[in-house]
């Protein structure tokens, strides 16, 4: 393949490796373990007809006698219980169960149609994304909605946006603070991973306002359909787009902490010197640099203040070295963007050739 100068482009799967995306999370509360109490009907009528049907099917009743001696010998249950009834079905032996169904295939025919159904419906496109991943070589871990991801991280994570039991402000709750919770553990200066928010719903409006509630930078989050990730080929294309200009993102990254670490220091600073102007220092400027020109006092404390806190913000050692790994960077090809320049652009440049509080022309304050 190559472009409009004849320069060869690495193909989707080369673009992910020269990215160095060899690393993946996926966290979704499919993954979570099954839980007896919110299946209790499902399970009576999942157990009880085995249970009966067992007295005339030898392989059944050989396949529930295996079962109840393995999960004694994983400890998943008491060496004197045995599975005569649903309510024996204990959170783990139907989690044991669950890893290990495939060795119980009478059991695992009806299991798959009613005590797992919805489970194996969840995890599906979730393991057709894992296997997608790992035949491009990507190292993947996978983690339930409440399991601690302090310690975790990796070039991508692919995060369900409703990470709980249900559809509402609480599991979008739990997926910021399963992110805030990885973020605030990477190490300052070290790469930051890039966030896949995945839905089943159509939430990609929505995406800015999570990053922002998430304390997330934007450059480094996006939004797409589960039901994208779990075809191959499109996996790949957004895997190449995101891989383009990665090290550039880290930048940005970079380049954003450090302005806000030294905001911090600023800020401090600031506030010490504008609190220990007195009168008389008011009055010196006044008189030595106003006098004559006639121009309001408050109007040239604000531009003195102005230049000091942008002086203080940029005379910082991580500001000026990110400010000359940023004057270093180049975007050399098309970054594909479905949405038009961001709000917070046209601001910033708002912000730049504007000055607030100009009222109508009038006479001189004094």
């Amino acid at each position: 393949m190559t472009d409009e100068q004849g320069e060869q482009l690495q193909e989707p799967p080369e673009r992910i490796a020269a990215a160095n995306i060899n690393t993946a999370m996926v966290v979704d509360d499919a993954f979570d373990l099954v839980n007896a109490g919110e299946i209790e009907d499902e399970l009576q009528r999942f157990w009880e007809p085995l249970v009966r049907e067992q007295e005339d099917s030898e392989p059944l009743r050989n396949e529930i006698d295996r079962l109840t001696q393995s999960a004694q010998a994983a400890e998943r249950l008491s060496t004197e219980t045995r599975l005569d009834d649903w309510t024996d079905l204990t959170d783990d032996v139907l989690n044991y169960l669950f890893d290990e169904l495939e060795g119980y295939p009478a059991i695992k025919r009806r299991a798959e149609q009613t005590i797992f159904a919805t489970k194996l419906e969840k995890l599906a496109p979730l393991r057709r994304l894992c296997s997608h991943l790992e035949s491009l070589k990507v190292k993947v871990t996978t983690h339930s909605s409440d399991v601690d991801l302090s310690q975790q991280s990796a070039c991508v994570i692919f995060l369900d946006y409703y990470l709980g039991a249900a559809d509402d402000d609480s599991a979008i709750e739990q997926a910021k603070t399963r992110i805030r919770d990885i973020y605030a553990h990477v190490p300052e200066g070290n790469e930051k991973p890039f966030v896949v928010l995945m839905s089943s719903k159509e939430i990609g409006e929505v995406q800015r306002k999570f990053c922002e509630e998430a304390e997330l930078l934007l450059g480094l989050l996006t939004f797409t359909p589960k039901k994208e990730l779990e075809v191959r080929e499109v996996l790949l294309f957004h895997l190449a787009t995101w891989a383009l200009h990665l090290p550039q993102r880290h930048a940005i990254q970079s380049f954003v902490e450090s302005l806000e670490g030294s905001l911090k220091l600023a800020t401090q600073m600031f506030r010490k010197r504008i609190r220990g102007l007195g009168i008389e220092d008011y009055a010196n400027i006044q008189w030595l640099s106003l006098q004559e020109e006639g121009q309001p006092l408050g109007d040239y404390m604000l531009w003195l203040y102005k230049a000091m806190l942008s002086h203080l913000l940029h005379d910082n050692s991580g500001v000026l070295a990110q400010q000359q790994q940023l004057d270093e960077m180049t975007v050399d090809t098309f970054l594909p963007n479905h949405a038009p320049p961001s709000s917070d652009l046209a601001e910033l440049y708002r912000f730049a050739i504007t000055v607030p509080g100009v009222g109508p022309a009038g006479p001189h304050p004094r």
